[in-house]
């Protein structure tokens, strides 16, 4: 009797789970601005970003790029949680960037007088200069770096491998070149499960994959790369069978299940986004702001 309360509490609470997850999933597909938008509107979005984030080496005005990326992720489908994961990895990198920078920039270099501003000194002799402007650099490395990883987790989370092959395709690039992308990328997260199921036949068989040192560590990957690597050409194999039963490279052209047309909205977006444009070049290369 108590067993069965218990599968049938069990039974409503996945149906209670199952109910929230779907109304979590319609109201990111409702919020999700960006993923319907055109894939070009994204794609120059994206690139933009890329290209902004180089134009100043002021740290507080790729702040500002940062924040304005944190205000528009609520309108893609983000994964916050893999995404904070993933910067949390960085962690150390960003702190060892920041102190390499601090101590290895000239301290006479900045356009900006106070940037040239020293520290502190290590070192027999003060040989070891740590720089103010030194520091605003390693800050600036490492906000660039979150800024690319927020905007690639953005644009990942909005479109998908169909509509970039139908931006490849847009731009001219061959298809046979497209489809190698496409497949590549495609095929990231299944060798990623083929990695974690191997790794856990390989411990479940006694595999010693723990050694330390350089040479220990390499030594102990080789039992999951090597089975890796066969399933991997396995699995390309019967890709290519599979690709050769369906047809194809019989048809010279290439067709597409549906085209790419430009919205109302997508004409705005990228009217505002050349303004944007053209007044970050203005203020970097003639107002001369964003620079230590």
């Amino acid at each position: 009797m108590k067993n069965s309360e218990a599968i049938s509490s069990e039974k409503i609470m996945k149906q209670r789970s199952k109910v929230v997850h779907n109304a979590d999933q319609n109201t990111r597909e409702r919020w999700d601005f960006i993923g319907k938008l055109d894939v070009r509107t994204n794609m120059l979005g994206f690139f933009s970003i890329l290209v902004i984030i180089f134009f100043f080496n002021d740290p507080l005005f790729n702040l500002g790029l940062l924040g304005f990326l944190l205000l528009i992720s609520p309108f893609s489908k983000i994964d916050y949680g893999k995404t904070l994961k993933l910067v949390k990895s960085f962690i150390p990198i960003f702190i060892l960037m920041i102190v390499f920078a601090g101590f290895t920039f000239s301290s006479t270099g900045f356009t900006r007088a106070i940037n040239s501003t020293e520290l502190f000194r290590f070192g027999s002799g003060g040989i070891l200069v740590c720089s103010r402007g030194g520091l605003m650099i390693g800050m600036t490395f490492t906000i660039r770096i979150l800024a690319m990883i927020l905007a690639t987790a953005i644009l990942s989370s909005s479109i998908t491998i169909d509509d970039f092959l139908l931006f490849l395709d847009s731009i001219h690039i061959p298809y046979e070149l497209s489809l190698v992308i496409i497949i590549g990328l495609r095929f990231i997260p299944t060798m990623e499960k083929k990695k974690d199921l191997v790794f856990q036949a390989q411990l479940s068989r006694g595999a010693s994959l723990s050694s330390k040192g350089l040479l220990g560590k390499v030594k102990s990957f080789m039992p999951i790369m090597v089975p890796l690597f066969i399933s991997s050409i396995v699995m390309s194999n019967n890709l290519s069978y599979a690709m050769l039963n369906r047809g194809y490279g019989l048809a010279g052209s290439w067709t597409h299940m549906r085209d790419l047309r430009y919205s109302g909205r997508d004409h705005a977006l990228n009217f505002i986004l050349f303004l944007f444009l053209g007044g970050i070049i203005y203020m970097r290369f003639f107002l001369h702001v964003g620079v230590l």
